[in-house]
C-alpha cells in the first residue's frame, strides 16, 4: 500500500527536527540546584504543555526525556533570544 501524502509530510516533518541539547551540554541545573533567579520558566525557550502534561524547551532535551522544570535554568537562559546572561558563568 502507497504512503499517504499526510504520512510523507509527516515524516518529513520530523526528519528536519533539530536535535537539542543534552541536559550536560547545557548546564542544565535542576530546581533543587538553581540558586539564582533565572528560572525555566522565565526563559524564552520554555512552553508548558499542558495536553501533553510536560513543560518542554527549545534548546534542552532530558534524556531520557522528561520535563523540563519550571524552576530549573541552563546557561541558555534568555527572555530575549539576544542577551543570554548565563552564557558565560560557572555556576
Amino acid at each position: 500500500m502507497a504512503e499517504s501524502k499526510g504520512l510523507a509530510d509527516y515524516k518529513r516533518l520530523l526528519a528536519d527536527r533539530p536535535e537539542k541539547l543534552t541536559g550536560p551540554e547545557a548546564a542544565y541545573q535542576s530546581q533543587s540546584q538553581n540558586k539564582t533567579d533565572y528560572f525555566c520558566r522565565d526563559c524564552k525557550h520554555f512552553f508548558q504543555g499542558p495536553v501533553a502534561g510536560y513543560n518542554v524547551c527549545e534548546v534542552v532535551r532530558l534524556q531520557p526525556e522528561k520535563s523540563i522544570e519550571s524552576h530549573a535554568k541552563c546557561k541558555f537562559w534568555t527572555r530575549t533570544g539576544e542577551r543570554f546572561p548565563l552564557l558565560n558563568s560557572k555556576d
